[in-house]
């Protein structure tokens, strides 16, 4: 059999699918997603875009889910936009009716994963994906293996308390609603024509990303960082604020062998949720 999988992400309005092979997009199709349906009838919206796409010679079915699922079990507990599927055997459901390994994960390890397929070296076997958009989500790959602990919850660093809230509140695209009450699009627009204040903005939220940066390390002792999401298109910004706050992390081999990079694969939620299924 050839080494493809179907690849699923469900967005919070949108649904995506497509084969991949070896980490390469061969075919996607997308829909709405049916947020307001049963239970059944989304299940039944899964089952018929990968009947769409075609089981033949497919090894595996991934399927990234922004919520609370157990990768073990298959388990979803609850799902952004989809209020009906609370506690769904979804695994169970679509290994039954398609006769195919299904892997599930949440949409941060999702990210993970795919930056582990595109992006890594052979000596990369290990790195976190940060995911900055309107929150933070971290997956963490070690030693070629999704870490995605009993709930596929892993690596939530930006849930951490941080000063008087936690850190995404600060360290995400929200942070400049939350403390300037400020549209991120527009400071981002005003940030790229130059203009002073919003870089200054751009600066602090460096500040917070680089605590997050530190914080990681200190937990996982790792030195390659892929971001991913909305903000990370701005990392020009606030890429030097961050790295000068991580300057005076404790250990001076972590600091100065750390990599941060961006993915702006705009269908690295299919890929990842594909490579669930060998990772």
């Amino acid at each position: 059999m050839r080494n493809r999988q179907i690849g699923i992400d469900i967005g919070g309005t949108g649904m995506k699918a497509g084969i991949v092979e070896n980490g390469r997009l061969l075919q996607k199709i997308e829909e709405k997603v049916l947020a307001n349906g049963s239970a059944d009838e989304v299940v039944d919206q899964v089952k018929g875009l990968i009947l769409r796409l075609g089981l033949d010679d497919i090894s595996g079915i991934g399927i990234g889910i922004p919520g609370l699922v157990n990768p073990v079990t298959g388990v979803v507990y609850d799902v952004m936009n989809i209020p009906a599927w609370t506690e769904l055997d979804l695994k169970g459901l679509l290994e039954k009716e398609l006769g195919k390994p299904v892997a599930l994960n949440n949409d941060a390890n999702c990210f993970a994963a795919a930056a582990f397929t595109l992006r890594t070296l052979r000596e990369r076997t290990s790195l976190l994906g940060v995911t900055i958009g309107t929150g933070m989500g971290t997956g963490i790959i070690w030693e070629g293996k999704l870490i995605s602990g009993l709930h596929g919850g892993a690596g939530e660093f930006g849930l951490i308390e941080y000063r008087d809230q936690n850190i995404e509140y600060y360290a995400s695209g929200r942070f400049f609603e939350n403390v300037y009450g400020l549209n991120g699009l527009e400071v981002y627009q005003k940030a790229m024509q130059g203009d002073q204040r919003s870089l200054d903005m751009y600066a602090e939220l460096g500040f917070h990303f680089g605590n997050a940066v530190k914080t990681l390390l200190y937990a996982l002792d790792i030195n390659y960082i892929i971001l991913g999401g909305s903000v990370s298109a701005a990392w020009p910004l606030f890429r030097e604020a961050t790295l000068q706050q991580v300057g005076d992390f404790a250990y001076r081999q972590a600091r100065e062998s750390l990599v941060i990079e961006t993915v702006q694969e705009m269908d690295a939620g299919i890929i990842g949720a594909a490579a669930l299924v060998t990772l």
